[in-house]
């Protein structure tokens, strides 16, 4: 985050589409991540998110 937002933090409503579409790429390039771990990394972002 602090590469590709130069922030060490984020608020949660401040949270968009194209943070979640990143979100989803570190996880399957930088972190090598399959494609269901990934999905349920999402939903665990979305229940903390749409809380």
């Amino acid at each position: 985050m602090l590469h590709q937002y130069s922030k060490n933090d984020i608020y949660l409503d401040n949270l968009n589409l194209q943070f979640v579409n990143d979100f989803e790429i570190y996880l399957r390039v930088n972190c090598k991540l399959g494609v269901n771990i990934t999905a349920k990394m999402i939903q665990f972002l979305k229940k903390v998110v749409c809380v």
